[in-house]
């Protein structure tokens, strides 16, 4: 059997998301059969659609926020999602001062489906330390919109939001003396690695997803969620075709 790679399996830790939804709203993360019962259920039946802001959350909880009694609105809209996605939850992910982080890149495709990657990424941090033992979704969630309910959003940088170059440099420093690190410029790689994703989703999808009726001079904007490892490889989590552009 071929050995699985470690940054993906020590916890046995999943992660659900329905489509069409945004701000971290309905994302779920399970570790067993019977948590991942208990999601179907509310997915399958009418899943409580409540922002994070809205709910009675907070840094010491330690499960599902729809699990927490109290911690959903109750009289917030019932959503039922016949479609979603599970997928399998970065175990070892590479950290900034301890904190779990994604990059946002935006693409803007033109309506000859030429691809342009913007290349100043932002950097999205999660409130509370990384911790495979706590189930906080905090913790482990990076959108702004879910961590902004935290009471430590903003204590690590303002608005848990930082550029991809003081990222890159956090990386330069820290692998700096290490004989083993092959990546000597962290901000040109992790570019190239974010322009190697964003080619494979638009390669896959061009030629009957993107402008399908070939309206003459439009484009279309995208935003791009990319993860990043504990060997700094980058793997594409989500592409979102209605990218927020405020500073929230």
């Amino acid at each position: 059997i071929k050995k699985q790679p470690t940054f993906f399996f020590q916890k046995n830790i999943w992660i659900m998301k329905p489509s069409g939804c945004d701000r971290g709203k309905g994302v779920e993360i399970f570790r067993s059969l019977e948590e991942l019962q208990k999601f179907l259920k509310m997915y399958s039946s009418g899943y409580n659609m409540s922002e994070y802001m809205n709910m009675n959350y907070t840094d010491n909880d330690n499960q599902s926020p729809s699990l927490t009694e109290g911690g959903m609105v109750s009289k917030s809209k019932k959503t039922v999602f016949p479609k979603f996605v599970i997928q399998k939850y970065m175990e070892k992910p590479a950290l900034f001062k301890g904190y779990k982080f994604d990059i946002r890149a935006h693409a803007l495709v033109t309506h000859n489906k030429a691809v342009y990657v913007f290349r100043d990424s932002y950097i999205r941090i999660s409130s509370l330390p990384f911790n495979l033992e706590k189930s906080n979704y905090f913790v482990h969630l990076c959108n702004t919109s879910v961590n902004q309910k935290s009471g430590s959003f903003g204590k690590l940088a303002v608005g848990n939001t930082i550029s991809i170059v003081e990222l890159a440099e956090h990386f330069d420093e820290k692998e700096r003396s290490n004989p083993s690190n092959q990546i000597k410029s962290f901000e040109p790689y992790l570019f190239e690695e974010i322009k190697k994703q964003v080619k494979v989703a638009f390669d896959s999808t061009r030629c009957k997803l993107i402008n399908p009726t070939n309206v003459p001079n439009s484009f279309e904007l995208f935003g791009f969620d990319i993860m990043v490892d504990g060997n700094y490889r980058c793997w594409l989590i989500e592409a979102n075709v209605v990218p927020g552009l405020t500073d929230e």
